[in-house]
């Protein structure tokens, strides 16, 4: 009788396991937070939409509804985040906590930026469409906060008192050029003067070369001269000796 008892209490037991087992896992969604069947959504932020006198050192924290920080959306979520002031754009860091170590923080993304923010100015920070989730949902529109610093507001210089300086600043400046050309006038004398004696070096150069050329091709013409005298009076002499010996040789034969 009682070993019956426990073999129902059994059956009951994993009849309620099978039972239960679904609902669990629904409860649990895939992992990311916020339901499978919700869409990527941002929840809060510090500092808030609309915040004023915001410290310029602040830390932008943006808090989602699932897993955005998970390491296989990590690469392309650094990438979906501008913060602007007016038309410029304000460099920063995107931190993100290791949902394996930190799964606290597995929601939440921070910005920093990289120089302190202009006192009395109003930032915005946008998150871009493409934001994704560790279950694979997506952002599907922009969404954006803005925010003011604290402090007084720069004040910019007045546009037309500094192009009033910049005429006057003009309008001295011919003065001053005309009082140095003067100098500059006597001081072109001597270039000018250096300039024509050394126009006229290369033509006496010039003039001596061809004196040297013509001195030269003279000398070699003498030396040709005679060279062509010394060559006819040799032959001359030649021809002389042959004429006296054949002289004599007759001279002795015939005796």
């Amino acid at each position: 009788m009682q070993r019956n008892s426990k073999i129902k209490l059994l059956v009951l037991l994993v009849l309620a396991a099978l039972v239960i087992s679904p609902f669990m896992v629904l409860a649990e969604g895939d992992g990311s937070g916020g339901g499978q069947n919700q869409p990527l959504a941002l929840l809060a932020s510090t500092p808030a939409d609309g915040a004023q006198n915001v410290a310029r050192d602040t830390q932008i924290k943006l808090s989602f509804n699932k897993n955005v920080v998970n390491m296989s959306v990590a690469a392309n979520n650094r990438k979906c985040f501008t913060i602007v002031q007016g038309q410029n754009k304000v460099a920063f860091d995107v931190v993100m906590a290791d949902d394996q170590v930190q799964p606290e923080g597995k929601r939440d993304i921070i910005l920093v930026p990289r120089n302190s923010l202009l006192p009395g100015t109003t930032y915005k920070v946008i998150v871009n469409p493409g934001l994704q989730a560790k279950n694979g949902s997506s952002l599907t529109q922009a969404v954006s906060i803005t925010f003011t610093t604290t402090g007084a507001a720069p004040k910019e210089q007045p546009t037309q008192s500094v192009e009033s300086g910049s005429a006057a600043k003009q309008a001295t400046m011919p003065q001053a050029e005309v009082k140095e050309s003067a100098p500059n006038a006597v001081e072109t004398q001597p270039e000018a003067s250096s300039n024509n004696s050394s126009l006229t070096a290369p033509v006496d150069v010039t003039q001596k070369d061809t004196s040297q050329a013509a001195s030269e091709s003279t000398t070699q013409g003498n030396r040709e001269t005679t060279g062509r005298t010394v060559k006819g009076l040799t032959y001359a002499g030649i021809i002389v000796l042959l004429g006296v010996g054949g002289l004599v040789f007759y001279r002795v034969k015939r005796k």
